[in-house]
């Protein structure tokens, strides 16, 4: 489990970032928290470590998904907020297609929602609000496969102030 504390916008989408470089084809990373949380903020920041630059990351909120294609994998950036039904809506609204695909990673805003749907073997990752900018972070596993997943990611983490505990 890594717990960290992020004193701005740039240092969550850092976090992020050294996330997206440790993911590969076939990872999903749940993502929980309120509204304005920064989920969409960090999400810019792992599309950026792993598609190599991609910084045109927004919200999916009223289109449910956004497809950031790479060189050697697809970023599956999707919303759940807005699902009636939770996983029927998951389903039917064909999100749960992208989890199929070998050379995609997802990254699902509003998790909880659907977390039937999701893969036993994730990154979860929760996001509370802290002040004003500053925002605290855990990111657990919940299988082998996103456990070395987390354990790759660098203390260097806690550049700019940041805390990890």
């Amino acid at each position: 489990m890594w717990e960290i504390v992020s004193p701005s916008p740039e240092h969550t989408e850092t976090i992020g970032e050294e996330l997206g470089r440790q993911l590969a084809p076939g990872d999903v990373v749940s993502l929980v928290g309120e509204l304005g949380a920064g989920k969409t903020v960090f999400v810019r920041g792992v599309a950026r470590g792993l598609l190599a630059g991609e910084e045109r990351v927004t919200s999916p909120t009223y289109v449910l998904l956004h497809v950031h294609r790479g060189q050697k994998t697809t970023l599956y950036h999707m919303d759940a907020y807005r699902l009636r039904s939770g996983i029927e809506d998951f389903g039917g609204a064909g999100l749960s297609e992208c989890l199929a695909d070998p050379f995609g990673v997802v990254c699902l805003e509003w998790a909880e929602r659907v977390s039937a749907a999701l893969p036993d073997d994730r990154v979860e990752v929760e996001i509370e609000h802290r002040g004003e900018q500053e925002r605290s972070f855990r990111m657990g596993a919940t299988g082998p496969r996103a456990a070395r997943v987390l354990a790759q990611l660098s203390p260097t983490l806690a550049l700019d102030s940041g805390e990890v505990f």
